[in-house]
């Protein structure tokens, strides 16, 4: 059985990757194959995340063993992973660049005898040669503007839930993640705060 997916990379312009795997591959053949089809290396850090049909980042399916209770790529197989009623995921590769891809199942078919797998069927648009500053767009929940207006205004709630309600057993972005939440403790509103400072301090560094 044969996978058929279409990448799409989050960037300006159509950037997109059609790739076929077997269903038995892994989750980490997938990102090796992934990461080549769009010219990198392979060798940064990567991770997978579930979604839904509105893209919303859920559950962290590493490339490693973090020991947090995830399962790593080498772990999942395709085929245990996506089904009629899931056909996507978000993976993100390189985590100090944070290339984000928005991964579809496009379709499922049969072998061809002699070809080989994976097999990139169809590439479209370049690979900028920097990412999107995602630390603006995605995973930063305030923006400000330009002085001297200095208006500060929410734009991001995609793990954001009440202090007594879990919405998600495992949340914030890895680098960005409290010790509470990395332990599995009882958390407040303090992990906020150290999510702000991972964030803002290499730019307050800089200056």
């Amino acid at each position: 059985m044969i996978y058929r997916f279409r990448i799409i990379l989050d960037a300006p312009g159509d950037i997109f990757r059609d790739l076929e795997i077997e269903a038995t591959a892994s989750l980490e053949d997938f990102h090796y194959a992934i990461a080549q089809a769009f010219g990198f290396g392979g060798s940064e850090m990567a991770s997978f995340y579930t979604t839904n049909e509105e893209w919303e980042q859920g559950e962290e399916l590493p490339l490693l063993d973090m020991g947090e209770g995830t399962t790593p790529m080498a772990g999942k197989s395709l085929d245990k992973f996506f089904s009629a009623d899931n056909h996507h995921l978000i993976y993100v590769y390189d985590f100090l660049a944070m290339w984000t891809f928005f991964v579809e199942l496009m379709e499922i078919g049969e072998a061809v005898p002699a070809m080989g797998y994976p097999n990139l069927v169809f590439a479209q648009g370049e690979v900028p040669e920097e990412a999107l500053d995602v630390r603006q767009l995605r995973h930063v929940a305030v923006a400000v503007a330009p002085l001297p207006a200095c208006r500060v205004k929410l734009i991001d709630f995609g793990s954001a839930c009440f202090k007594d309600t879990t919405t998600y057993t495992y949340i914030q972005s890895r680098f960005y993640r409290a010790p509470e939440v990395m332990l599995g403790i009882d958390y407040g509103h303090s992990i906020d705060a150290v999510s702000y400072t991972h964030l803002t301090l290499p730019t307050i560094l800089l200056v």
